[in-house]
């Protein structure tokens, strides 16, 4: 379609409706006068009503917003409604009301919309709303909040949101474009003088203020015979200053292949990581019919109910007996590196070839895209494996971040190895089988095998490819997705410490963990610990988890061991604490820290602390 170039520039909105959606108008300006209709919405919760010729500002943001249209499109018709009384912050429940009022009783062509939400509980409600009002043909043209982060319903994809740009060099008329389906325009953060309430004129600044100019140009765009939204915001693209295009691939997966169709799966080797799997196996979507592993691990032949001490009777055998000719479809391949090393063997390569050779599925816990790349392309579907890379990231977020409405359950703790996994699929299964819907990110590899929503593989070997601000924005829009599911609540769980143990060595840095945690922001957290942490890096762990996010640790629970000297008298190893052992440290801790102290496996304190989670985010908080 060819345009004119700035149809605005001599175009005055004649005849064009807009809905200003704010604090009202000023009923000592001129512009009271000239404001073709007004409403005010009246009362609270389910009992808002609305009444006409009552929207007098006693705050002077609404008066700014329809005095910089009218300075923009004299000609427009503008009508008011009135939602914010004496300051603006507002009940979703009234935004909705008010739209809704909009939506039934206004015949508009544009709604302006200054303001927005950032923590939307009734995400759908008003997700709807603003859906249908645009089904009806009136363009939406909503600002971004000014703290930065993600807001509402800006953000919708039928929604023309406005943000402001941080180039110095824009002139008040000029924009810059985006290609993204969250941010569409950045405007100029130009100064404007404007009509307010008190004094009756100010100098003024902001997102709100930029917005009311894109929508004045909508307006003398609809005036001059485009209303359809492509081909406005066709036109609003090639009229921008710049454009910043898209590079992102809409819904990327983070992972190759489709991990639903696995049937039957066996798993190889039996090693730390693949423990998870044989004690929480009846949680598993599919049938595991087999365990395998290496001879010289010793455990060809026994039981995993004898090595785990669990109620799976399962005999591990040997890989090298494997009948490929079974009817499993699957196998689930765990981290072979170090075993490979051991035993002078590439266990990995040996177990893709025959995979393909047999056409069986793999899930593995490695990234193995180099060797998929020498692979006809009619064998890529047979191989899966979580990975994260730039290739995943949205891109000209301009660092907005979403915020999260619903509870999110943190589990860390002091170190590795201490049932940071096996807490979090414990509590999982309590949560699901009490009714709640749960959403969960694991950063163990094998967290999508048990129907987690996301993996951030950031452990051993791990396979995720950001760091810092890019993990931080990849895990955040992760649990806006997961919310999007509309879970009770969401658990997530992170990998070894979230503080130094000492600062003489970058390796003891917990850099992922901490960028984890500002991705995804527990409001509570549960922190596993050992009989042998100091208290003193216990209080430090606390302190550091409650100061860099909101949350709060609202429990502890001991990992069942401890360190003690081998029998050869050097060096040491971890043993089972007796009764006497567990009692003494829990009350330490307890008096210590003055929160509740679970043991790590025990039914009974599995229950309590799950109790303990519901009462919590039941609370007040």
């Amino acid at each position: 379609m060819n345009y004119k170039k700035k149809l605005w520039e001599s175009n005055t909105g004649k005849s064009v409706n807009i809905v200003v959606l704010d604090s009202g108008v000023n009923i000592n300006s001129e512009l009271y006068n000239q404001v073709k209709a007004g409403y005010v919405v009246n009362g609270s919760l389910n009992a808002f009503t609305v009444s006409e010729g009552e929207y007098g500002d006693t705050i002077g943001h609404g008066t700014a917003i329809v005095d910089i249209l009218m300075r923009n499109v004299p000609d427009a018709n503008i009508y008011c409604l009135k939602m914010f009384d004496d300051d603006l912050s507002i009940s979703i429940e009234k935004f909705i009301y008010s739209l809704n009022f909009i939506l039934n009783h206004i015949d508009c062509d544009i709604l302006h919309i200054s303001s927005g939400i950032t923590c939307l509980e009734n995400y759908d409600e008003f997700y709807n709303v603003c859906k249908l009002i645009s089904e009806k043909g009136i363009i939406i043209v909503s600002a971004f909040d000014n703290d930065g982060s993600i807001s509402y319903p800006a953000a919708f994809p039928f929604v023309i949101g406005v943000d402001k740009s941080d180039n110095p060099n824009l002139k008040i008329s000029e924009y810059e474009w985006v290609d993204n389906n969250v941010i569409n325009i950045r405007a100029s953060n130009s100064f404007h003088r404007v009509k307010w309430c008190t004094p009756p004129n100010t100098i003024v600044r902001g997102t709100s203020f930029s917005s009311a100019y894109i929508s004045g140009y909508v307006a003398k765009i609809i005036s001059s015979g485009l209303s359809d939204i492509k081909d406005i915001k066709e036109y609003l693209r090639s009229s921008s200053k710049f454009v910043f295009p898209s590079s992102h691939v809409e819904n990327k997966r983070n992972i190759s292949g489709d991990i639903k169709n696995i049937n039957k799966a066996i798993v190889f080797p039996f090693n730390k990581e693949i423990h998870s799997i044989a004690r929480f196996v009846d949680t598993l979507p599919f049938e595991l019919t087999g365990f395998y592993d290496v001879k010289y691990n010793g455990n060809i032949g026994r039981t995993i109910s004898s090595i785990l001490q669990c109620e799976v009777d399962h005999k591990i055998m040997n890989y090298e007996i494997i009948n490929w000719d079974d009817n499993f479809d699957t196998v689930i391949l765990g981290h072979c590196k170090e075993l490979s090393k051991i035993i002078n063997f590439d266990l990995l390569s040996y177990m893709i070839e025959m995979c393909k050779k047999h056409h069986k599925k793999v899930y593995t816990f490695d990234d193995i895209s180099s060797y998929i790349s020498t692979l006809d392309e009619e064998y890529h579907d047979l191989f899966m494996f979580p990975y994260i890379s730039e290739e995943h990231l949205i891109k000209n977020r301009f660092g907005k971040m979403r915020r999260i409405s619903k509870p999110v359950l943190g589990i860390w703790g002091t170190s590795s190895r201490q049932g940071k996994f096996t807490l979090q699929l414990i509590l999982r299964k309590k949560f699901m089988g009490s009714g709640y819907q749960v959403g969960q990110i694991g950063t163990e590899p094998s967290s999508l095998l048990f129907g987690f929503d996301e993996v951030y593989p950031m452990g051993y070997n791990s396979s995720v490819y950001l760091q810092q601000f890019d993990s931080i924005q990849y895990l955040n829009e992760k649990m806006w997705e997961i919310e999007a599911g509309n879970p009770d609540i969401i658990i997530v769980g992170s990998q070894s410490g979230s503080v130094p143990y000492d600062t003489g060595n970058i390796l003891q840095y917990p850099v992922k963990q901490i960028d984890f945690i500002l991705g995804t922001q527990p409001d509570a957290f549960v922190l596993c610990v050992n009989q042998f942490d100091d208290i003193n890096y216990i209080i430090r762990s606390i302190k550091f988890l409650e100061g860099i996010t909101t949350g709060k640790v609202i429990a502890l629970v001991l990992f069942p061991l401890k360190i003690s000297e081998n029998n050869m008298g050097f060096g040491f190893r971890n043993t089972p604490m007796n009764y006497e052992e567990i009692e003494l440290t829990k009350s330490k801790f307890t008096e210590q820290f003055n929160i509740p102290v679970y043991l790590l496996g025990d039914i009974e304190e599995m229950d309590r602390l799950f109790e303990n989670c519901v009462d919590f985010f039941s609370g007040p908080q």
